[in-house]
């Protein structure tokens, strides 16, 4: 691995959105962060890693101030493109959230369209995804508030309480942001926290869908049956490895209609492709 040390992440500047940060956000998003983050590819999770990242700091950057980062790549540092960071914040809560749907640049500039997503949703807050990059992209995030202590009544948990929304919620989001982006594909990823106490604590389950899936199959029994299955991967990881997983990334299978686990995130920043 090649090791480039103080690249910048962010700074107190105006930035290419438009938008400027001040020192304090920059401190917020250092104290938010594990010690070692996977170097994702333009902020999509289902690309391979390519690194990692460590060292998260805040210097003095000319009138103003930056975060800085040190970089292990995997290969030969790129020689065109950046780094950039990428964090969410609630705009609009919900009195009695089940879930946040995160929306990236330039959406979460359009309060009619914001608006129109929290509708009469009491369950729903909206929120942006922070994604500093030139082409933010198109890829939106559902993430779950309730975390499923895995025990014989999580099933009954997810079945009462986040399996009867979740499609709706996924199918909605996608149309309202297809509408403001004809032309072009728009994905709704989705986060599911679990708890498993004797193999490492909190762990995050990432669902990515195709993006022309059926919302009722992706959204659905599928994801259901990856946490059932995720269980048994995460005892068995935990068994060859005794390292604490932070994430667990799974992609949907059409064909097949269920989700395969394609990489292990762990606490440290390591990474294992499945």
């Amino acid at each position: 691995m090649e090791t480039v040390r103080g690249l910048t992440l962010a700074t107190t500047e105006v930035d290419a959105h438009g938008e400027q940060c001040d020192k304090q956000f920059l401190l917020d998003l250092v104290a938010s962060m594990p010690t070692r983050l996977p170097l994702n590819q333009h902020h999509d999770v289902g690309r391979p890693t390519v690194g990692y990242m460590e060292n998260l700091r805040v210097e003095p950057h000319g009138p103003g101030w930056a975060l800085k980062v040190d970089v292990a790549f995997d290969g030969s540092p790129p020689s065109s493109g950046g780094l950039s960071f990428s964090t969410t914040r609630i705009l609009l809560p919900a009195e009695e959230p089940t879930f946040s749907l995160f929306v990236p640049y330039p959406y979460y500039n359009d309060q009619t369209l914001l608006t129109g997503l929290a509708g009469d949703n009491r369950d729903t807050s909206i929120g942006k995804w922070i994604k500093k990059s030139i082409t933010p992209g198109d890829i939106s995030l559902i993430v779950s508030i309730i975390s499923l202590f895995i025990s014989p009544a999580w099933k009954k948990t997810y079945d009462e309480r986040v399996h009867p929304r979740l499609a709706d919620l996924a199918a909605s989001a996608k149309a309202a942001l297809q509408g403001k982006n004809a032309g072009r594909t728009v994905r709704v990823d989705y986060l599911q926290p679990v708890s498993i106490a004797e193999y490492g604590g909190h762990i995050e389950l990432y669902f990515i869908p195709t993006e022309h899936a059926d919302t009722a199959l992706a959204y659905g029994f599928a994801v259901r049956e990856a946490i059932g299955g995720g269980m048994d991967l995460v005892k068995a990881d935990w068994e060859r490895s005794h390292q604490p997983i932070r994430r667990i990334v799974y992609v949907f299978q059409p064909d097949a209609c269920l989700y395969r686990p394609t990489q292990i995130i762990y606490v440290d920043g390591d990474t294992r492709a499945i």
